[in-house]
């Protein structure tokens, strides 16, 4: 009786061996195959058997399966993202007493035809008095974002009091009219916007501003500032939008009504000047700047300041990688730490994982025309994410020397705040160091309360204290 193998619960597919794909063809003929040896097999004529699948075989044989390693069958790691190219600053300007300054900027990635962005402005201060005391300001600026023009007017209020025009010092009032035309915003790409985009309507502005310098203060007020303080009124065809200049803000109707803090004195370009940064996610910052007066024949073009002696300076800055710091150190980091968080926040750390801890190093070389300066900064890697920690600089020059150190305990996020401690030491080459103090507590946000001890030449040390509130 004849026995065979049904091939209908064979059903040809791919069969995968270590990674070989064996066809469905040869599957169906090892069926057949096998069907006929075991009928042979019944009748007693194995070797007959044996011949018969050599022979039905033939060249359709499947060959010896290849053995692949772990690292084949490994997926490939993806490729490494590329570095981005450097970043560049550019800044040129000259100024004249008869024809005004005049600045360019620019910045961009390096390779790439066009800047990312530009400016190109243009102002000019008139020095005669027009008006009863009136003296103008004339500003032009155009950029890849808009254009604008102003025309300004100062009076000097208390001219006793300075008498070197409306400069800051004393009480001065500025009248200013100005003019601003934005340009559409280019589509975002991939959209399907076809047309080009409306212009939109200009803006005028009119703004009037009082500023109290110091003079004016250590009048009336028996103190002074190192500031000025000015208050202003605007109003404007455009929807007033806070300024992020640090200045107080207030919209009232359409009336616009801010105060600020500015710096007394007029500085004006007499000469020409440039400066270019280049910022390399490797290489670091690199910055160089040159300030010169107008010389020889163009000397008569600085007027009453030529504009002093010339300047220069080349500086180079690299924060490094981290280094981790021993398994010591770190233990006994994280348990300060942990005692500052329990003491502020009162929430307990959660000491599963160990510590760990590293030091950021940092690099500063200037060479300029005073001589140049060299500076090392190591800061904790808690400290650099807003936790407790350390960070410390030490700085050389041509005078001398000095270094500070600065602990700061709790956690940025903390609703309590953060203690800092910072001491300051500085001297001469041939003199002896001096120390200052300083304890701080602050918050995220910037506010904070803070009390400085420093030396003075004669007698007790100097005690001052500042808050900030916002």
């Amino acid at each position: 009786q004849t026995a065979s193998i049904p091939c209908s619960e064979m059903e040809p597919q791919q069969a995968r061996r270590r990674g070989r794909i064996i066809p469905a063809t040869l599957t169906a003929v090892a069926c057949l195959l096998a069907g006929a040896s075991l009928t042979a097999h019944r009748r007693g004529d194995g070797a007959g058997a044996l011949r018969g699948f050599a022979a039905a075989a033939g060249d359709n044989a499947p060959e010896p399966e290849e053995e692949f390693s772990a690292e084949e069958l490994a997926p490939e790691p993806p490729p490494p993202e590329p570095r981005p190219p450097p970043r560049y600053r550019l800044q040129m300007g000259a100024g004249t007493e008869v024809y005004g300054e005049a600045t360019v900027q620019a910045m961009g990635l390096v390779g790439e035809q066009a800047p990312m962005s530009w400016m190109f402005g243009w102002n000019r201060r008139w020095q005669k008095l027009f008006l009863k005391r009136w003296q103008p300001l004339a500003s032009f600026r155009l950029s890849n974002a808009g254009m604008g023009a102003g025309l300004r007017w100062s009076r000097e209020l208390m001219a006793e009091l300075s008498g070197n025009g409306a400069d800051g010092t004393g009480l001065d009032l500025h009248t200013e009219t100005e003019f601003v035309q934005e340009w559409p915003e280019d589509a975002p790409p991939g959209s399907s916007q076809q047309e080009e985009p409306d212009l939109p309507l200009p803006s005028l502005r009119q703004s009037v501003e009082l500023v109290a310098g110091p003079r004016v203060q250590a009048k009336y007020l028996n103190m002074s500032l190192p500031f000025a303080v000015l208050l202003g009124a605007a109003l404007g065809t455009d929807e007033g939008a806070a300024p992020n200049d640090g200045s107080l803000f207030k919209q009232v109707g359409p009336l616009e009504v801010y105060a600020r803090l500015t710096t007394p004195g007029i500085r004006e370009m007499r000469g020409v000047a440039w400066a270019v940064e280049l910022a390399d996610a490797w290489a670091g910052l690199v910055r160089a700047s040159v300030q010169r007066p107008w010389a020889g024949r163009l000397r008569s073009l600085g007027g009453a300041n030529p504009g002093g002696e010339g300047q220069w300076s080349l500086e180079h800055s690299r924060t490094h990688g981290a280094i981790p710091l021993p398994k010591r150190l770190a233990k006994g980091g994280a348990a300060i730490s942990d005692a500052f968080g329990r003491l502020l926040d009162g929430v307990a750390p959660d000491s599963g994982d160990e510590p760990r801890a590293a030091v950021i190093p940092s690099t500063r070389l200037r060479a300029d025309s005073d001589g140049g300066a060299a500076a090392l900064s190591l800061q904790s890697s808690e400290s650099a994410f807003g936790g407790s920690g350390w960070d410390g600089m030490v700085e050389a020059n041509r005078k001398g020397w000095g270094a500070r150190l600065r602990l700061t305990g709790g956690s940025a996020r903390g609703t309590l705040g953060q203690p800092q401690y910072t001491v300051t030491g500085q001297a001469g080459w041939r003199d002896s160091l001096k120390f200052l103090h300083q304890f701080k507590w602050g918050f995220s946000d910037g506010q904070g309360v803070w009390v400085t001890v420093r030396p003075s030449e004669k007698g007790p040390p100097r005690v001052s204290a500042g808050l900030e509130v916002r």
